[in-house]
């Protein structure tokens, strides 16, 4: 990709991934054992969804483990932190989306690597993650465990509606439309990034200075040149 910045490293993208396809997977088979029992069915095909859903499961809760575990852990560290903070120019960033989405035009707070709405979605896929894991591990362990059903049921189903969300704004968005590419080979235009993640672009920028310092003199002498300086 011409003039592209690498946004998310292999391992970001292999958690995205399966976290996406088990997600997914498991958001499936609960509708389709929630179809069946209300037609009081019990039978094989429910079975094999049941059977499914916690295989599934197991991948969803070992396999993020695991490719942390191998990951750069400094990158890990840093999505972490940027991910769990939160300043008033976030909640300015929450409160004007929906006026920008609607009638555009309105000047939004620089966002870092991820912006409020995405921290937004990973506080909730993590929060309502692990209260599915354990309502799961309890209805797995435990007959009939009316309560656990109905906290697990309600909590997919709100999952499932916030995912419909984090779909939109990556896919039917136009203007967060060209992040999809950083799941499938990291990269992102630099322009695009440069608007839409512009303090993440300036770290990256000056990391780039500090490990190179000769960026800085290309980059002086190339504004000299086209007369930016």
């Amino acid at each position: 990709m011409k003039d592209s910045v690498t946004r998310f490293t292999p391992s970001e993208r292999w958690l995205h991934n399966v976290v996406m396809f088990s997600v997914l997977t498991l958001l499936l088979t609960g509708v389709g054992m929630i179809y069946f029992n209300l037609k009081g069915d019990q039978g094989a095909t429910r079975q094999s969804l049941v059977r499914t859903h916690q295989y599934v499961s197991v991948i969803f809760l070992v396999a993020p483990l695991l490719l942390v575990m191998m990951g750069n852990k400094g990158v890990w560290k840093e999505n972490l932190r940027l991910l769990t903070t939160w300043g008033w120019k976030d909640l300015e960033w929450l409160m004007k989306k929906p006026v920008s989405a609607l009638f555009g035009n309105i000047h939004l707070p620089p966002a870092d690597k991820f912006n409020p709405g995405q921290k937004t979605w990973a506080t909730l896929a993590v929060a309502g993650s692990k209260a599915l894991a354990v309502t799961g591990l309890i209805m797995w362990s435990v007959p009939s465990p009316i309560l656990a059903i109905m906290i697990h049921t309600a909590v997919g189903v709100g999952l499932g509606l916030a995912l419909l969300g984090h779909v939109f704004m990556a896919v039917g968005n136009k203007d967060t439309r060209p992040s999809i590419t950083s799941i499938i080979h990291g990269k992102v235009d630099a322009k695009w990034a440069a608007h839409h993640h512009p303090l993440w672009m300036e770290r990256q920028s000056r990391r780039r200075v500090d490990e190179r310092p000769e960026f800085a003199v290309v980059h002086l002498h190339a504004e000299y040149v086209t007369g930016k300086s």
